[in-house]
């Protein structure tokens, strides 16, 4: 893969900039005059321990990937699994729908003595995965009623919009899904019926358009593949994925409560958590680099009723500034250390059947 610096750069200032006006907006709409003894008070203990909880949702996510990989037969340093989890969390924050890390993910672990196709296959279903646990849970919550989300316990407006949405997002996943487990038979004729009908009216370049079909089939294929190959022939790697997600996610969902507590303005401890797994599973569809805009809206959207308006912006972009930059800054420089060794040649695969060393292969 080829790794471009340049363009690592200009997506990195595009993004600050975005994120940085976000929060401008953000405190303009919502500061008040109690805003500034709440920042006075602001107990910094708290600020603290959700850093703590921030950098712990890294390490997990790192041996999340540490565990898969070695799950699927192939031995991995921990601080390769790492380095594959703070770039792919870097370049998630700086391109649009948090889909551009996957690439580099992939490119981390073969450089670390993985071979690509496996690699991808892992990043792959790897994320369906974790798209699956949130679209579980975030389901579980938008009908349940009693739920922070559910009809009985979310009765402001705006939490009654991310249950619609989480509904009408979960309709729309599973069709993706079916496509996908059906790429090869279902699939192959859905997209073929939707591309005769695109040339048949003219609006695109049929060689472009043939093009777009046989690659999109291509990606379903592979995701197909990848998903399947993970659920049934790699049991053990499916359990440290979904294992590890689960870790991480609750380590990361855990930084809101700590800053509200440091605001003294509390929200209970599962309330708070299931208020936001819906805002961030819908990010994944902000086309925004890192959901910047998008996400700033939907915490403040799903905690107004929760917390007094003074309080809430602080909040917001205090969690932003920490969960947003706290990725910028370990990533950016797990990936810089990452392009900086790409000029490195990396060694043949060894034989099938072979428990590969990534440190026969890597010096970093």
């Amino acid at each position: 893969m080829n790794v471009s610096a340049a363009t690592l750069r200009r997506s990195t200032l595009v993004s600050l900039a975005v994120a940085g006006l976000s929060l401008w907006l953000v405190l303009r709409v919502t500061w008040r005059r109690e805003s500034f003894r709440l920042l006075d008070t602001f107990d910094y203990r708290f600020l603290a321990l959700a850093g703590f909880l921030l950098g712990l949702s890294l390490l997990a996510d790192g041996l999340r990937v540490t565990l898969t990989t070695r799950a699927a037969r192939f031995a991995l340093r921990y601080r390769h699994g790492l380095r594959s989890v703070l770039v792919g969390h870097f370049v998630a924050a700086i391109t649009p729908f948090l889909a551009g890390g996957a690439p580099l993910q992939v490119y981390s672990l073969y450089r670390a003595g993985v071979p690509s196709g496996m690699a991808t296959a892992l990043v792959l279903a790897s994320g369906m995965v974790a798209q699956l646990i949130l679209v579980v849970v975030s389901l579980a919550l938008a009908l349940w009623p009693s739920s922070p989300l559910g009809a009985e316990g979310g009765l402001d407006v705006g939490v009654s919009i991310l249950r619609w949405l989480v509904i009408l997002y979960t309709a729309g996943l599973v069709g993706f899904f079916l496509l996908v487990w059906h790429a090869e038979a279902g699939g192959q004729r859905l997209i073929g019926a939707a591309a005769g009908f695109v040339r048949r009216r003219g609006w695109v370049n049929p060689v472009k358009l043939d093009a777009f079909a046989d690659g999109l089939l291509t990606f379903l294929t592979e995701l197909n593949r990848a998903f399947r190959d993970l659920i049934t022939r790699r049991p053990r790697a499916a359990l440290a994925v979904t294992g590890g997600y689960t870790l991480y996610f609750f380590l990361f969902f855990s930084i809101a409560p700590a800053l509200l507590m440091g605001l003294h303005t509390p929200v209970p401890y599962w309330e708070a958590l299931g208020l936001q797994i819906p805002v961030y599973l819908l990010a994944s569809i902000l086309p925004t680099p890192g959901a910047s805009g998008g996400l700033e809206a939907g915490m403040a959207v799903a905690f107004a009723g929760k917390v007094p308006e003074a309080a809430l912006g602080l909040f917001v972009v205090g969690w932003r500034l920490l969960t947003y930059y706290g990725h910028i800054i370990a990533g950016g420089i797990a990936t810089a250390l990452l392009v900086r060794s790409a000029r490195r040649s990396v060694p043949a695969p060894a034989p099938k059947g072979r428990v590969l060393r990534p440190q026969t292969y890597e010096r970093n």
